[in-house]
């Protein structure tokens, strides 16, 4: 961390400190230390080693998940931290609305609109954690059968082909959203209720329009047009 960032910290030794990002965390320190760079940023940069000690019986709530079995890198023993999680050497029993708030709305949208895994990407995805998003998008892909007729699929595809053009892997964030449309256009054929048949125009209209902003990238006007 920089070391004005440092200092402010060595002066509030015993305060609260509010996280206001999920944070990556581990249970080995010696992997925790692996990331610290030893002090080679000096005097710019310090290398801080933070020990986090959690109360688990004294928590109403855990704003906080082992996700080592979800991890591409199964050795990290990672463990992730939610938005809004106070720390001083151990985890503030104070009561934080808003973060109450935000664990509920998260925990409602895992389980009544996403697959944990797709969730965790759109989060990973939020954080500019690209890589590890795709992860969890492709993993997620690789459980679906079958895997042209699955709706989600398409919006997977998508997602990934976002990741591609965030990347500035254009060519590949087309051919993701190519097959995105395919998969659509093939699902056509398949009675569905109104209200899901709305939402497979909606997407189908959402990977049009990311194929335009491609086409736009690439100076290629006139393609752009015929998607938008």
């Amino acid at each position: 961390m920089h070391r004005d960032e440092f200092e402010n910290l060595k002066e509030n030794v015993g305060e609260l400190i509010s996280i206001n990002a999920f944070f990556s965390t581990t249970l080995q320190s010696q992997v925790a230390l692996n990331f610290t760079d030893n002090g080679f940023g000096r005097p710019d940069y310090e290398s801080v080693l933070f020990g986090i000690h959690v109360d688990c019986c004294s928590l109403s709530a855990k704003p906080f998940g082992n996700v080592q079995h979800l991890s591409f890198i199964k050795d990290e023993y990672e463990i992730l931290f939610c938005v809004g999680a106070h720390v001083v050497l151990e985890l503030s029993n104070d009561e934080n609305i808003e973060l109450k708030g935000l664990v509920e709305h998260f925990s409602k949208y895992v389980v009544e609109t996403k697959s944990t895994l797709l969730a965790l990407a759109d989060v990973l995805t939020e954080m500019g954690k690209y890589e590890k998003a795709r992860h969890f998008s492709e993993l997620f892909l690789s459980g679906l059968e079958p895997l042209i007729q699955n709706q989600l699929a398409c919006v997977t595809q998508s997602n990934i082909g976002l990741l591609d053009y965030h990347e500035g892997h254009y060519e590949k964030a087309m051919q993701k959203y190519e097959t995105g449309v395919s998969m659509q256009l093939i699902q056509q054929t398949v009675e569905l209720p109104s209200d899901e048949h709305d939402g497979r125009r909606h997407n189908l209209g959402l990977l049009y329009n990311n194929i335009g902003i491609i086409y736009i990238h690439n100076a290629k006007y006139d393609e752009a047009l015929n998607f938008f």
